[in-house]
């Protein structure tokens, strides 16, 4: 069993850079599970961020799209970031997730 996050805001990066990730490559769940011996199942609850620890799975998708864990503790939204790094780190979460912030900013222009 791997350590487990602080935060759920940390986990719901690290899934939505899982699914973009796997998006970006044009690869389905199916190509995943077949490249990393994964179950496809388990990838689905990764991506939906339905996690809480570093299990060796997720280590194994994370090696494979080439994304760090530990290094993710520095994407995490605190209270002291500027409002322009936590909109993009929001951004980075999900195509839904960047589209609002593309629709915020909009919004923020049409007020000049």
């Amino acid at each position: 069993m791997g350590w487990k996050f602080k935060s759920k805001k940390l986990v719901l990066a690290i899934a939505g850079q899982l699914k973009q990730r796997r998006k970006e490559r044009d690869l389905t769940v199916v190509n995943v599970e077949e490249a990393t011996g994964v179950n496809r199942g388990q990838l689905s609850r990764f991506e939906r961020g339905d996690f809480k620890t570093a299990s060796e799975n997720l280590q194994k998708i994370c090696n494979f799209f080439q994304i760090s864990l530990k290094d993710n503790e520095a994407i995490k939204i605190s209270d002291g970031e500027s409002i322009g790094v936590r909109l993009e780190r929001f951004a980075a979460i999900s195509a839904s997730h960047r589209a609002a912030a593309e629709d915020i900013l909009h919004a923020l222009d049409k007020l000049k």
